[in-house]
């Protein structure tokens, strides 16, 4: 075998020379057909043949906004499968498992979401239990008592984590403190919920009227006729329930809530500030300039503050799309003698990002990074229903997926510079810390 020294010798011109990049082009979204069924309910479907599997989610009008406590619409939302007007929670445990399928149900801002992965070939067996899932749920006192304790349990963890807190504490100085979406449940909250509440959250919002089909995979005629059987029959009475959307009430600029963990081994940071709505034109290059600083690996906070200096594992910043409204966020963990110079770092990279524009090199990055982002979208049936469903609950155009294309491809380092210095003021940030 060669001396080690010489193989050192061989490889060294390679790891000396970076390796080139190569661009990447997304495949354009999948289409999506729209069908009415008999009672108007409406089915967006995807239909790929090639597939052996599909994905079948009902979206209902509600979330945590709009029940009463947000724990009453995740405990609706997770009794879904535990019994209906037809079937226990065993005999829909052992529907599900004869058939290899998978079920999920979980609430969101304003919606709640059921859904199943399946066999093409099994589909069909399966409709009528997620109908009646979605629309018949018997939410029986003893499967009800165990997913409240399992919940409480959850929060009692939760609440003792750094993560948890910083979250926590950021919604209120975001939102406001009173905000629907700033709303937490402790334990006692949750098992003092009865069943009372979530038949009357139910009630309220989840009805043919107020819910909307999602569907990808193998969906010939027949099971489109299967779904319109098992969906389209039950009378839909356009009465909906409004969604509890409200302004958020953000804080004063230069709040800094400190939040103490005992026995935490390290902190928990959250920065935030003012963005935009989804809708407004300035929204998807903000979008970019928030990738730029702090959205990907190679992104400017990531570099200095976790490259260079070693202070954070790792960095990040979003600018999160509300119905309300937007909020740029940073997050981060690290060591609580590391908080004031993160802190300081953060903000001198926000104001850099309008002072000294991208370099070619960081443009291409960054066009990269959110091109490869627009690729995962459409890599994957399922992701491309994850991104259509997005597009219904954020109230966004079809052509979203075109408009984020389009702005990635115009994006000048002079334009992010200028939204950076437009949008992201460092005197309007606020700030948790909880550890």
């Amino acid at each position: 075998m060669p001396p080690i020294q010489s193989i050192m010798n061989d490889i060294a011109p390679l790891r000396s020379t970076p390796p080139s990049i190569n661009h990447v082009k997304p495949a354009p979204l999948p289409e999506i057909r729209d069908i009415r069924l008999d009672n108007g309910m409406l089915l967006k479907i995807c239909h790929r043949p090639d597939l052996e599997l599909i994905a079948f989610n009902a979206i209902t009008r509600g979330g945590y906004a709009e029940a009463q406590a947000p724990s009453i619409a995740s405990l609706a939302a997770t009794m879904r499968s535990e019994g209906t007007a037809r079937n226990t929670s065993a005999q829909i445990a052992g529907m599900i498992d004869f058939s290899g399928s998978w079920i999920m149900s979980a609430a969101q801002g304003h919606y709640t979401t059921t859904g199943i992965y399946a066999l093409a070939r099994k589909a069909a067996s399966v409709m009528p239990l997620m109908r009646d899932m979605v629309f018949h749920p018997a939410f029986p006192e003893k499967e009800l008592e165990v997913a409240a304790r399992r919940l409480a349990s959850k929060i009692e963890i939760d609440t003792t984590t750094v993560g948890y807190q910083a979250d926590k504490a950021i919604r209120e100085l975001s939102f406001g403190t009173c905000h629907p979406l700033a709303r937490t449940s402790s334990a006692s909250d949750i098992l003092g919920i009865s069943r009372n509440d979530l038949v009357a959250f139910h009630s309220q919002f989840a009805s043919p009227a107020s819910t909307t089909l999602f569907a990808v995979g193998r969906f010939d005629s027949s099971l489109e006729s299967i779904i319109n059987n098992s969906f389209g029959q039950t009378e839909c009475i356009a009465d909906l329930a409004p969604l509890n959307i409200q302004p958020f009430d953000f804080d004063k600029g230069g709040t800094v809530k400190n939040i103490p963990v005992k026995d935490a081994s390290q902190s928990a940071l959250r920065i935030s500030l003012p963005g935009l709505p989804r809708t407004h034109k300035d929204y998807l290059a903000l979008r970019l300039a928030v990738m730029a600083l702090g959205g990907y690996f190679g992104s400017r906070l990531s570099k200095n503050i976790r490259e260079d200096k070693g202070l954070t594992y790792g960095i990040s910043a979003s600018l999160l799309g509300y119905n309300e409204g937007g909020i740029v966020q940073i997050a981060t963990k690290c060591s609580a003698d590391y908080v004031p110079a993160v802190m300081e770092e953060t903000f001198k990279e926000i104001t850099r990002l309008s002072e000294c524009p991208l370099s070619p090199v960081e443009l291409q990055c960054l066009k990269q990074a959110e091109t490869v982002s627009l690729t995962d979208i459409t890599d994957s049936p399922f992701s491309t229903l994850d991104f259509y469903q997005t597009i219904h609950t954020g109230g966004l155009s079809r052509i979203y997926f075109d408009e984020r294309r389009a702005a990635v491809n115009s994006i000048t380092s002079e334009h992010i510079a200028l939204m950076a210095s437009r949008y992201l003021d460092c005197s309007k940030a606020v700030a948790a810390i909880a550890g």
